[in-house]
């Protein structure tokens, strides 16, 4: 995203902080209503599915996006970027 509004320190203060308050920064864990919200930012199915094509690649399966750091993150910023056009 060439335009997004947070500088590299900035963004990892909002991952941190989000990911506090979603899972208490952990990325192997499920969480919500009937767990059905998945990660460090509790990605629920929608989110999951909008990020995804938006990176252009297929809808992972949870366990494996349960186990990959740096997809959440990418799905992440990806969501919010396209959800807010920053």
């Amino acid at each position: 995203m060439s335009d997004w509004i947070f500088s590299d320190r900035e963004w990892e203060d909002v991952k941190d902080r989000v990911g506090h308050i979603e899972s208490s920064n952990r990325y192997n864990i499920r969480g919500g209503y009937n767990n059905a919200y998945i990660g460090r930012y509790q990605l629920g199915k929608q989110t999951i599915k909008e990020a995804s094509k938006s990176l252009g690649i297929i809808i992972p399966e949870d366990k494996d996006l349960m186990n990959n750091p740096d997809l959440q993150d990418r799905m992440w910023k990806s969501y919010l970027g396209g959800a807010h056009n920053w």
